[in-house]
């Protein structure tokens, strides 16, 4: 992984061409009051805040349900990657010429929906990796379109800001979902409601 990292960082040095800003940038205070102002803005980054919330969990839930089927929780990660690695440029750029990134992100949303409905009926490891397939094509429509959503609505003269604040809602999300993720699976194990997490 750190390897990976670094090969990233020294082809972003070197092949990156320079970012010219063509506007004038708020200092920092100006730009945090332009946000605070920025009702839209600021719904958009709660609605990413609760999409992170959710999508956590099944990175949590997803490993735990496949060692119950399979006894193994290995496989969870190699089928997320590859699907990631093979089709996250090809469907990215398909969506970007077909549909608008509010379009993509809600279809996206919608696989992910479909991906989780269908969880519990997972009998064998088989049925359970379509599904994981499934899911890794819902993020990998939603999760960059996102980005795009968020730069679009960003002004231009506090973009490192807007970015910034948008962050938070994946920091937010990510940290709390991971726990509840967790707790939601031990606790319906315990009250015997295997299904309850996928819903």
């Amino acid at each position: 992984a750190a390897s990976c990292f670094m090969i990233n960082f020294v082809l972003s040095r070197v092949a990156m061409p320079p970012i010219m800003r063509q506007a004038k940038s708020y200092a920092v205070m100006p730009a945090v009051k332009r946000i605070a102002k920025d009702r839209p803005y600021q719904i958009f980054v709660l609605l990413m805040m609760v999409f992170w919330l959710g999508a956590s969990q099944i990175d949590i839930t997803y490993p735990l349900r496949v060692q119950e089927i399979y006894g193994s929780a290995d496989g969870v990660g190699i089928m997320y990657a590859v699907v990631m690695a093979v089709l996250q440029y090809p469907l990215v750029a398909l969506a970007s010429k077909r549909f608008s990134s509010r379009a993509a992100v809600v279809i996206g949303t919608g696989i992910i929906t479909a991906a989780l409905i269908a969880t519990p009926f997972a009998a064998d490891v088989k049925s359970f990796m379509a599904i994981v397939a499934c899911y890794a094509v819902g993020m990998i429509l939603a999760r960059p379109n996102q980005q795009n959503i968020a730069v679009s609505m960003a002004d231009t003269r506090a973009l490192g800001m807007y970015l910034g604040v948008n962050s938070t809602a994946f920091a937010i999300g990510k940290g709390f979902g991971t726990i509840i993720g967790g707790a939601s699976f031990d606790m319906a194990k315990k009250y015997t409601l295997e299904n309850a997490p996928w819903y």
